[in-house]
């Protein structure tokens, strides 16, 4: 085959990609993590103050905003940060066991717009014959 000679892996030791991203370098998920986690003087909705994570602190100011504003969203953000985003459970009783023709509109079909597009289930649309045209 002809080129397969450039086909061989890469050499031990050898970077696939020489001017990538240099080592030990971190990446933003990792920054991020880092300044969540570290540890601020914070206080909490109650007003007190103390040492705690840089993202309990943000919750605590968020909270105490919303409590302050009566910002709807904000409260709607906590809560579903807390509990989970609540979903509409809709029951839907209809089955679809046997359903036999459908008829879309009377759009024109070839210049007949009289006759309806009507098809069954699971086959392709068909113009009907004219006496299958209910008038």
């Amino acid at each position: 085959m002809a080129g397969s000679d450039n086909l061989t892996p890469w050499q031990p030791g050898q970077s696939g990609n020489p001017k990538g991203k240099p080592k030990g370098s971190r990446n933003r998920e990792t920054i991020v993590r880092e300044i969540l986690e570290a540890t601020m003087m914070g206080e909490t909705v109650s007003g007190l103050k103390h040492h705690m994570p840089v993202v309990e602190a943000m919750v605590h100011a968020v909270a105490a905003k919303v409590l302050a504003d009566g910002n709807v969203q904000g409260l709607h953000e906590l809560l579903n940060s807390a509990y989970g985003k609540l979903t509409d459970k809709v029951e839907n009783a209809h089955t679809f066991q046997k359903m036999e023709t459908i008829k879309i509109g009377t759009d024109a079909i070839e210049n007949q717009p009289e006759k309806p597009l009507t098809f069954d289930i699971g086959t392709t649309a068909t113009q009907p014959a004219d006496d299958d045209n209910p008038s």
